[in-house]
């Protein structure tokens, strides 16, 4: 048997979200690097039940979310986002919550433009240039909206963490810490994609 080569907690999440994700869960998700272990890990057991978006716009995963809710208000939602992503659209958590649409926004935070990053290293490497983000309490911006906050600081928090949201019923947006270092997606390294011109 092969090595796991990502020992993240991209991988961990999406071993615990097959594990106890209800069946008739719709998957929404925002365009970014991260996702692509969502992609590769996540089983998605219907046909119906994943939106993403197909020109690679940042910011979909939250609002699709709440659409996703409007649209089926009695199927689980779950969200994937970047902190990139989520920033320009966060705001819609706050629509989640006063229509009381009790979608879960899973948001990977590793301060970063991660995409942006991985092709300034392919194409001019070590000349990162206006990828780094500042660090954001993004529990306390989703309670300030009247969500329920969680920070997920290391990946054996994640199940209890996701066990609550999923019981919650309410919006929840759970912050996950990632280490920007050393995964720019699933399997890949900055590293490796070092003057790999696409």
């Amino acid at each position: 048997m092969a090595k796991e080569k990502d020992p993240s907690i991209y991988s961990h999440v999406m071993r615990t979200l097959n594990e106890t994700l209800p069946e008739d869960t719709i998957v929404t998700c925002d365009a970014g690097n991260f996702a692509t272990w969502m992609h590769n890990q996540l089983v998605i057991r219907d046909r119906f039940s994943f939106v993403g978006p197909t020109n690679g716009a940042m910011g979909y995963g939250i609002p699709a979310a709440v659409g996703a809710k409007t649209a089926s208000p009695h199927r689980p939602v779950v969200a994937f986002c970047g902190d990139g992503g989520a920033m320009m659209t966060i705001q819609e958590i706050e629509t989640a919550v006063r229509h009381d649409y009790p979608i879960i926004v899973l948001l990977f935070n590793n301060q970063s433009y991660g995409t942006i990053r991985m092709h300034q290293e392919m194409h001019y490497p070590d000349k990162v240039v206006a990828t780094k983000l500042g660090e954001v309490d993004f529990a306390k911006m989703a309670e300030s909206m009247g969500a329920l906050g969680i920070t997920v600081t290391k990946k054996e928090e994640f199940p209890s963490a996701f066990e609550k949201a999923i019981h919650a019923n309410q919006t929840v947006l759970l912050d996950i810490q990632c280490s920007e270092e050393p995964y720019v997606s699933n399997g890949k390294t900055y590293e490796d994609v070092k003057g790999i011109k696409a």
